[in-house]
C-alpha cells in the first residue's frame, strides 16, 4: 500500500481519485455514470458533504469534497460510495464482488483555488462531468428552474429561424392528422367526454366539436388523439419522447389566452427545446421512470410563455409541474392500456394547471431540480441542459414518423419491406433482428410483445410489426385491428423471430436507429438489410407532400367534404393567424 499522510483537516476541502479495480472502464457507460450520482447523492443525505466539482473518465474520477465545519472523515463518506456504488453494479450485472478500488487523496492542499487549479492542468475530456451547482454573486444559488425561465422569458419570435417555424407548421399538421385518425378511438371519445362536461367560455376548444372547455382539459383531451395511435413525431436520446405531444397544451393556452399564430409557434419551439434538452441530459428509463415528467416541465414553461409570466412567475410554475408529475415507466410496460395515449395528455395537463396557478400568485417549491428532495437527487443526477439560440432549436432535429409504430422498429420496417421483394414466396425459416439495447428494451423482449393483446402492445412490438410488414406489404392502421392480433400466419412468423442486442448497432443510436434484418429462408437463401435513417429521421425527413399525404390518409372518412384542405391551409398560415380557435374548429362526419 503507498504510504501516504491522511489530512485531518475539520471542515477541510480535499482532492480525491477513485480509481476501478483494474483499471476497468466502467465510466464509459452512462447507466454507471448515473448509478455512481445515485451513490454519491444517498451517501450526501447519511453524511452531508459538498462536491463543488467532479470530473469521470472511464477507469477513475476525480472529485472536490468539501467536509462541513468540524468534520474531517473523509475515508467514510468515500467507503460509503464505494459500497454503494458496488451493490448497484452488482444488481445490475449479477457481480457481487467488489468493482471499485482504492480512494486516495492524491493532492492535499486546504485553499481551495489552488486545488481547482490543480484540476485545471489536469486537461482531461468533461463531457461526463458531474456538473457544479453554480451561485450568483449574493451567494444564493441560481436554479436550473430559473435559468430555464430567464431563457425562455428571453426568447422572442424574431429570434427564430425559418427551418424553426416550418418544422412547427409541419407538426401542427401531423398531430392534427393523428388526432383525426384517432378520432373514434376509446380513450380518446372518453378524454373528449371528460374535457365536454366542463364549459368554459372562450378558453380551450376541444378537437373538432367547437365546445369550450377550461385550457388544461383541451390540451388533456386533444393531447390523448394527437397520441393515441403512436403517430406524431419523435425524438430519441439518453431518454426517448414524443415533443409534439406539447402541441395540445400550446393550442389550448394560446386560444385561452387569446394569442396570435406567431405566439404559438414561439412556444412550441420553447417547449420542443425544454424537453429535448433534458433527454439529451439525462435518462429517466434508466431508473424506471418516464419521458413524461420532462413533459410537464416543457409544457408549462410554454403555458407561461403564453400568458406573459415573469421570470419568477415562471420558475414557480415549474416547481408546481415538477414536484406532482413524477410518473412510472410501468405505463410503457408489458400489456400495455389506454393510459399510454394519455400519460403525456394528463403531464400536459398538469403543467397547464401549474402555470395557471403560478399566474395568479400561488407559489412552488424552490429548488425543484437541486433541492434535497428535488428531480435531481430522486430522479437523474445533476445535469444542465444547453439550450438552445437562432439556428440550432431542437424542434429541427425531431423525427415525423412513417409508418404508426413505435419509432425504434421504424429501421426494422423499412428493412423487412426492402427485403420483401428478395423473399418472394420463399418459405421464410428463421428472421433475426439484430438490434441496439433501448429497442431491445422497449420493444423486444417482453414476453406481451410476442402475443399482443391490444393495440398498445403490438405497436410496441418490433416482431409484430416486422411480421406484418413482410406478410401485407406495409403497416398501416389497420394492421392493429384486433382480428390481425389472432392472425395465425402472423403468430407463426413471430415465432420464427429472433431480437438481439448487436454490440455493432449500440454505438449508432441514439444518432440513428439501427437494425440490422437477416431472413433466412428454407431453400438456402439469406438476405439482409441494415437500416439506420429510416424515412422520417431528421437524417432521412419527409417532404412536405409526404407529411400531407400523411394528413389526408388519416383523415379520410373523418372530415366533411372540403375540410382537410382547409385545415392545411390554415395550419400553413400558421404565423398569419390572430385567431387560433379555427387550427381545432371543423366538423367531422363521424364520432360523436
Amino acid at each position: 500500500m503507498p504510504e501516504y499522510r491522511r489530512a485531518i483537516v475539520p471542515g477541510g476541502t480535499f482532492f480525491i481519485t477513485l480509481v476501478t479495480l483494474g483499471r476497468q472502464p466502467l465510466f464509459r457507460d452512462a447507466d454507471n455514470v448515473e448509478r455512481l450520482r445515485q451513490s454519491i447523492r444517498f451517501v450526501k443525505e447519511e453524511m452531508p458533504f459538498e462536491l463543488p466539482a467532479a470530473v469521470v473518465l472511464p477507469d477513475h474520477l476525480h472529485m472536490l469534497m468539501e467536509l462541513p465545519d468540524g468534520e474531517s472523515d473523509f475515508s467514510k463518506r468515500i467507503g460509503r460510495i464505494k459500497v454503494r456504488f458496488t451493490k448497484m453494479l452488482a444488481e445490475s450485472t449479477e457481480r457481487k464482488r467488489e468493482m471499485v478500488g482504492g480512494a486516495h487523496p492524491t493532492v492535499f492542499c486546504y485553499n481551495p483555488s489552488e486545488i481547482k487549479q490543480q484540476m485545471n492542468q489536469q486537461r482531461v475530456e468533461q463531457t461526463n462531468s458531474i456538473t457544479p451547482q453554480r451561485k450568483d454573486a449574493s451567494n444564493n444559488m441560481t436554479t436550473l428552474a430559473g435559468k430555464i425561465a430567464t431563457w425562455a422569458n428571453n426568447l422572442t419570435y424574431e429570434n427564430l429561424d425559418d427551418n424553426a417555424i416550418h418544422e412547427v407548421k409541419r407538426r401542427v399538421i401531423d398531430s392534427i392528422g393523428c388526432a383525426l385518425g384517432a378520432y373514434n378511438a376509446a380513450p380518446v371519445k372518453i378524454a373528449r367526454a371528460k374535457a365536454m362536461s366542463v364549459n368554459d367560455t372562450n378558453a380551450g376548444y376541444v378537437l373538432g366539436t367547437r365546445h369550450s372547455t377550461t385550457p388544461e382539459l383541451a390540451a388533456f383531451a386533444n393531447g390523448a388523439a394527437f397520441r393515441y395511435l403512436d403517430y406524431n413525431d419523435t425524438y430519441l436520446s439518453k431518454e426517448p419522447a414524443h415533443p409534439s405531444d406539447n402541441l395540445a397544451a400550446v393550442l389550448a393556452v394560446s386560444q385561452a389566452a387569446g394569442k396570435s399564430g406567431r405566439d404559438a409557434i414561439l412556444a412550441a419551439v420553447i417547449a420542443y427545446e425544454i424537453q429535448c434538452r433534458c433527454c439529451d441530459a439525462a435518462s429517466l428509463r434508466v431508473n424506471g421512470w418516464d419521458h413524461v415528467v420532462y413533459g410537464a416541465l416543457s409544457s408549462a414553461t410554454a403555458a407561461a410563455k403564453l400568458w406573459n409570466l415573469d421570470e419568477n412567475q415562471t420558475e414557480h410554475a415549474l416547481g408546481l409541474a415538477g414536484v406532482c408529475n413524477i410518473a412510472t415507466r410501468q405505463t410503457r410496460t408489458g400489456q400495455i392500456s389506454d393510459w399510454k395515449a394519455c400519460a403525456f395528455s394528463n403531464a400536459a395537463r398538469n403543467g397547464v394547471f401549474a402555470a395557471d396557478l403560478a399566474r395568479r400568485g400561488m407559489t412552488g417549491p424552490h429548488e425543484i431540480f437541486e433541492g434535497p428532495k428535488g428531480i435531481f437527487n430522486q430522479l437523474t443526477g445533476p445535469f444542465e441542459p444547453q439550450l438552445g439560440s437562432s439556428g440550432d432549436y431542437m424542434i429541427n432535429k425531431t423525427y415525423i414518423k412513417y409508418w404508426p409504430a413505435e419509432y425504434h422498429s421504424q429501421s426494422s420496417i423499412e428493412a423487412i419491406l426492402d427485403l420483401r421483394p428478395q423473399i418472394g414466396d420463399r418459405e421464410i425459416e428463421s428472421i433475426h433482428i439484430r438490434s441496439f439495447e433501448a429497442a431491445v428494451s422497449i420493444i423486444g423482449s417482453e414476453p406481451e410483445k410476442w402475443r399482443p393483446t391490444s393495440r398498445e402492445t403490438a405497436d410496441h412490438s418490433m416482431a409484430y410489426c416486422v411480421a406484418v410488414a413482410l406478410l401485407d406489404g406495409d403497416v398501416t392502421l389497420h394492421s392493429f385491428d384486433d382480428h390481425k392480433l389472432k392472425d395465425e400466419k402472423i403468430l407463426a412468423l413471430m415465432d420464427k423471430t429472433k431480437i438481439t442486442e448487436d454490440p455493432d448497432c449500440n454505438p449508432g443510436y441514439p444518432e440513428g436507429i439501427p437494425n440490422h434484418l437477416i431472413v433466412k429462408c428454407t431453400d438456402g437463401t439469406t438476405v439482409d438489410k441494415r437500416v439506420d435513417f429510416p424515412r422520417g429521421h431528421a437524417h432521412n425527413p419527409m417532404t412536405d407532400d409526404e407529411v400531407v399525404a400523411k394528413f389526408k390518409r388519416l383523415a379520410d372518412g373523418v372530415l366533411a367534404n372540403g375540410e382537410a384542405d382547409r385545415i392545411l391551409n390554415i395550419c400553413w398560415d400558421l404565423d398569419k393567424l390572430d385567431d387560433l380557435s379555427v387550427v381545432t374548429d371543423f366538423k367531422v362526419v363521424s364520432g360523436e
